[in-house]
């Protein structure tokens, strides 16, 4: 196993079966593809538009958080949706384990099930509403904010 730290332009990286105890990478426009199981971590990601795609085997347990403008984070695994506010992003799946890290401006972070066929993954927009309404009630967020989060 061996630690990864890269930096690119807008070179898209196609890394297949790889053993990584961390990765640190930064790209303004490039892709990155891993192929991996996950270590420790952490697993952090820095974009101004290149997206982040983790094909990752099926027992995958980590904490992903994407930071981010107009990007998305997608999950083809069993995850708790944590937090989704304003310009942030966090799911824990399968319970949790190592920290997988997404800045980007319009980039997106995928985590993908490598064996091909994803598990089902709990539509973003059947967010827990009472959480949602307690953050409001708290001054957490704002009623408008909540409204955004509500409608996925």
């Amino acid at each position: 196993r061996a630690a990864l730290h890269l930096e690119t332009v807008s070179g898209d990286l196609d890394l297949g079966a790889s053993s990584l105890d961390s990765v640190s990478a930064k790209t303004v426009s490039g892709n990155l593809r891993l192929e991996m199981a996950l270590a420790a971590g952490p697993y952090d990601f820095n974009s101004v538009s290149g997206d982040v795609r983790l094909l990752l085997p099926a027992a995958t347990r980590c904490n992903a958080e994407l930071h981010t403008i107009s990007g998305n984070l997608h999950a083809a695994f069993p995850a708790t949706r944590q937090s989704c506010g304003r310009g942030s992003q966090s799911i824990v799946v399968q319970g949790g384990g190592a920290r997988v890290s997404l800045q980007s401006v319009s980039g997106n972070l995928r985590l993908e099930n490598a064996g091909g066929t994803p598990t089902p993954v709990a539509n973003p927009a059947t967010v827990d509403r009472r959480a949602i309404l307690e953050r409001i009630e708290r001054g957490e967020i704002s009623a408008a904010d909540g409204l955004i989060l509500m409608q996925g």
